[in-house]
């Protein structure tokens, strides 16, 4: 009995073991500094069969492209039951935290949702004995879904504390999360719309979700044409973003899918600057578009969605340093 008691310890002691390594770890490597490469995914509220299938693809090959350059990087797939809130600060923690890693990659798709921050404040009532609250509005923040849904979703405010040192580039390509704005915390200053600030005349904490990956509002708005030096390079759509199973540019090869591969591959297996990935991703697509920016790719000069019945002006932004070289 005692015998198999110990057994059934080991047995558990090395599934917990396991599970924990699964979500919060990377393979081991030697002492040193490597770099960490990650994909997430929800497929919560994917109603398109053949986009939700493209998306589990997607994110399985760019892992690959990573793998194959272990030991310089070591990456997890966490696409599926693993994408939720607190795994993904717990992974950027965990990068962050180690001496063994220097510089993390992270790839989402998914869906976003509005995140409406409500504000106000609490009043006594002297008649009851106890405290109400008031409430006096709300706040628009940025979110994208977990697998399971809103609750487990990642928020920019949550998502701040964890975002910041290595975490050197994100590409996140859902809807929304790279939106500009007006600081409505502040009066008119002259600068412009703003990807991000910290809501400090409400209390609702961090906006915009560059913001709280990078934990800095001075990277420039567009990193291909101005690529400043600052090591991070954040990358999203402002309003709708592309089905990745679209064809990319009326391609009858490729799609955006296809696009997103290449990029990574010039990336992490050729070493390319992120603009001069941008540039050999494009040029792969067979358009006749040789560059990021060359006349007619939607993904930088924008384009027009019918969506719930409003016309958006969408667009890929590249944020920061685009001449920043992964893992670099």
């Amino acid at each position: 009995m005692k015998k198999t008691r110990i057994a059934i310890c080991i047995l558990l002691l090395l599934l917990f073991i396991t599970l924990w390594v699964n979500v919060n770890s990377f393979p081991a490597v030697a002492n040193g500094a490597y770099h960490v490469g990650v994909t997430w995914g929800s497929r919560y509220g994917q109603d398109n069969s053949d986009e939700r299938a493209e998306h589990g693809y997607l994110c399985m090959d760019i892992r690959e492209i990573f793998d194959d350059e272990y030991p310089t990087w070591v990456a997890n797939n966490f696409y599926g039951p693993d994408t939720f809130a607190s795994y993904v600060y717990q992974t950027s923690d965990a990068v962050e935290s180690s001496g063994s890693y220097d510089y993390l990659a992270t790839f989402h798709v998914g869906h976003m949702f509005p995140y409406m921050f409500e504000y106000g404040h609490w009043e006594w009532d002297p008649y009851g004995g106890y405290p109400y609250w008031v409430s006096e509005g709300y706040v628009r923040h940025y979110a994208y879904y977990a697998d399971s849904g809103e609750y487990y979703g990642i928020k920019d405010y949550a998502m701040y504390p964890h975002g910041g040192p290595k975490n050197y580039f994100t590409m996140i390509w859902t809807c929304t999360t790279a939106d500009l704005f007006y600081d409505t915390s502040n009066p008119p200053d002259g600068v412009g719309d703003e990807y991000g600030y910290w809501d400090t005349a409400h209390g609702t904490g961090k906006v915009g979700m560059p913001y709280a990956w990078t934990q800095t509002t001075s990277l420039d708005q567009n990193g291909y044409v101005n690529p400043v030096n600052s090591n991070y390079c954040y990358i999203g759509f402002e309003n709708i973003s592309k089905m990745v199973i679209d064809p990319f540019e009326s391609s009858g090869t490729y799609n955006y899918g296809d696009w997103i591969r290449k990029f990574y591959y010039y990336a992490v297996t050729m070493e390319y600057s992120i603009n001069d990935a941008l540039d050999a991703a494009t040029n792969d697509m067979g358009v006749g578009m040789s560059t990021f920016d060359a006349t007619g790719n939607d993904l930088y000069h924008g384009w027009q969605e019918e969506k719930f019945g409003v016309s958006w002006n969408c667009l890929m932004r590249v944020y920061g340093d685009g001449d920043n070289v992964l893992g670099g």
